[in-house]
């Protein structure tokens, strides 16, 4: 089983040590998340990070995750996290700048309504719209939570970049660092898929990130590549008591098509802030082993963490024995 981890390129000193321990624990799976990317100054740090990646561990495998055909609507803030607080006011813009409060949509009134609760991240925070207009909208925090940078929102309306020309902008991407896999989002359509591909036209791995209800009903025409089993933003498009269900009915059809799967999406995140794994967290982890999925996907909150090398030792030791018995 592979463990695919998120590379912070946009935090140098990071960076650095994240990929050495990689190196140490024979790591070979990164993540790019393109989704992060707002500004020119995050590009070039993309760019500088794959490079040495490369010239560091020679046999990597380069993934990129593009926002692609659909997301949802992402809160940009100049740094990486911020703890939030009950009651606090957050304003986002969206206009392009280098640094504060910014939002990836053109007009806020199409995604946002007044005084309703939106999800922030993969759950941890509760935002309420309370003033919404074409150029902004102000939440107020309705609990304590950390928020990350880029994280997305739960608006009932996706993004769809093929209504926007934002195509080209990934072709570019594509061809300019030429990747070894690359990972499609919000993925319903494989038509629009074989389109993208039929543009950028390289032998990649190709993955699709199954993250809504549609996604789910349309499975046996997207198992044409592997999936994703994303359970961020899919245990917010269903029912979270439906997940488990969910998930083990996705990993055994993409075996029956003799597809890879990978699961990603709260994978010892506790562990963030804590060294000693729950056990729920366990539980969860051993379910996934018993599934032999081909690979797991840490978020740059793990691979940020403090405790990055127990959260690796933690999920050898749950492979190694679940492999031996």
């Amino acid at each position: 089983m592979d463990i695919i981890i998120t590379i912070p390129y946009k935090e140098k000193d990071i960076f650095e040590k994240v990929i050495k321990k990689a190196k140490q624990y024979q790591i070979k799976y990164f993540r790019f998340n393109i989704s992060k990317i707002s500004k020119n100054s995050e590009y070039c740090s993309l760019v500088k990070s794959v490079k040495t990646l490369r010239t560091y561990i020679n046999d990597a495998t380069i993934i990129f995750d593009l926002p692609y055909p659909q997301q949802r609507p992402r809160l940009y803030m100049e740094d990486f996290c911020y703890k939030r607080v009950k009651g606090e006011y957050i304003c986002y813009e969206n206009n392009i700048q280098e640094s504060g409060n910014r939002v990836n949509i053109q007009d806020c009134r199409m995604y946002f309504t007044h005084n309703y609760d939106y999800i922030s991240g993969d759950g941890n925070g509760i935002l309420q719209a309370i003033d919404v207009k074409k150029e902004s909208v102000t939440f107020i925090c309705m609990n304590d939570f950390i928020q990350y940078s880029g994280k997305a929102i739960t608006s009932d309306v996706l993004i769809k970049d093929i209504d926007t020309g934002g195509i080209d902008k990934y072709v570019t991407l594509i061809k300019e660092n030429n990747p070894n896999q690359i990972w499609f989002s919000f993925v319903e359509d494989i038509g629009v898929i074989k389109s993208f591909l039929s543009k950028v036209q390289g032998l990649y791995d190709i993955y699709l990130k199954i993250e809504t209800e549609k996604g789910i009903n349309n499975l046996e025409q997207l198992l044409e590549y592997n999936i994703i089993v994303a359970r961020g933003d899919l245990g917010i498009s269903i029912e979270a008591y439906k997940m488990k269900d969910v998930q083990n009915y996705l990993v055994k059809k993409s075996k029956e098509y003799g597809k890879r799967v990978i699961i990603g999406t709260d994978i010892l995140l506790s562990m963030f802030s804590q060294r000693i794994p729950t056990r729920a967290e366990m539980i969860d982890l051993c379910n996934i082993m018993e599934m032999n999925v081909d690979g797991i996907m840490l978020n740059a909150g793990s691979v940020m963490s403090i405790y990055f090398e127990d959260i690796i030792n933690n999920i050898k030791k749950c492979q190694n024995y679940y492999e031996n018995n």
